[in-house]
């Protein structure tokens, strides 16, 4: 198992989940709220799920962290890859 593996695996919620592995917007379209509608979008599919506890994602991105914070995410766990830190964060339903 990798680093970054044991990394996420250790601070992954134990209760059944959506997993977010992968959102973006074409730097070109930052700061018009299309991010964060993609991640409204997504973490209403666990919201309306009940048997989801809700979403859990990994981030290596710093400016990412406040992102996903003011969206409701809280930092679950980090660790460091070398000189890279990777930021464990879950968004309860």
């Amino acid at each position: 198992m990798s680093v970054y593996d044991c990394i996420a695996e250790s601070y992954k919620p134990q209760a059944a989940h959506y997993y977010l592995g992968a959102i973006g917007v074409h730097p070109a379209m930052h700061g018009l709220g299309i991010g964060a509608q993609l991640l409204r979008s997504f973490c209403a599919l666990s919201d309306y799920d009940q048997e989801s506890a809700g979403v859990y994602l990994e981030t290596a991105n710093p400016a990412n962290v406040k992102f996903y914070e003011q969206s409701g995410f809280t930092i679950s766990g980090s660790g460091s890859i070398g000189d890279d830190t990777i930021w464990c964060m879950f968004r309860p339903r």
